[in-house]
Order: C-alpha cells, then structure tokens, then sequence
C-alpha cells in the first residue's frame, strides 16, 4: 500500500492549492466520488476567482487608459496570458486530482480482489473442514455397524 502524500501547487500568481490525499482506506465507493467531487469544487471555486481577479485589474486599467490604443493593446495581452496561465493551471489541478483517485481507485479494487480471495479461501477451508468430518462420520459409524 502506497503511503498518503499531500500536494501543493504553486502558480505564477503565488496562489498555493492543496490537494489533499484521498481516504483510500474507506471502504465506500460513495466517499470516494464524494471526495473527487469535492477536489473539483474547490479548484475550480478558486481559480474561478483568481480569473475574476485578473479580469478585474484588467477591466479597471482599460477605463484608466483612455484611447491609447497601445495601452490598450498591453494591457489586453496581459490579461490574455494570464487567463491562460490560470486555465492551463486549473487544467493541472484537476489532472491531478484524477490521477489520485484513479490511483485510489485501483488500490480500492486491490483491497476487494484481496478481501474477495481470502473470503474464498476461507469458504474453501470451512468445506474442507465439514467433509473431514463428515468422512471421519461415516468412518465412525462404519466402524460401530461392523
């Protein structure tokens, strides 16, 4: 079993995102979109304002710069830069979200594999167990006929 590790991502903007280990220990499925639903959110939540926040520095430095064309020009490839630097981030993000819960989810399917197989084991023991007694019945009462 691989240990838990937690993430940290730093973009341009010194913006820092957590993304926290997934509970691959639970043994519900539920919890497990839950969590990956819940990763998504809050990614998308916050790089959702980061935009909003580059967008309006933009918005406010196009009304202070009047008709200077160049200015103008700057300013908008700017804020176009940055937009794809936050949605090329947001793209990271949420790349590795999923690689985590694919990960969980193959160590989940692991857990199963391996609980299934050792339930099956245990079946086989227990039906072993019952025709050695069952044998050693008709054995005993061969032996108290004869």
């Amino acid at each position: 079993m691989r240990p838990e590790r937690n993430r940290t991502f730093s973009s341009d903007s010194g913006c820092d995102v957590q993304c926290d280990s997934l509970d691959i220990h639970s043994n519900s499925l539920e919890s497990l979109v839950r969590s990956w639903e819940g990763r998504l959110g809050e990614v998308v939540r916050q790089e959702v304002k980061r935009a909003g926040e580059i967008t309006g520095w933009a918005t406010k430095a196009l009304k202070h710069c009047g008709q200077e064309d160049d200015r103008r020009e700057r300013i908008l490839a700017r804020w176009r830069r940055q937009m794809e630097g936050v949605l090329d981030f947001t793209n990271d993000l949420v790349e590795c979200i999923n690689n985590d819960t694919k990960e969980a989810i193959i160590e989940i399917a692991e857990r199963s594999s391996e609980l299934d197989t050792s339930l099956i084991m245990e079946e086989l023991e227990e039906e072993e167990e019952e025709e050695e007694g069952e044998e050693l019945m008709q054995l005993f009462i061969l032996s108290s006929k004869g």
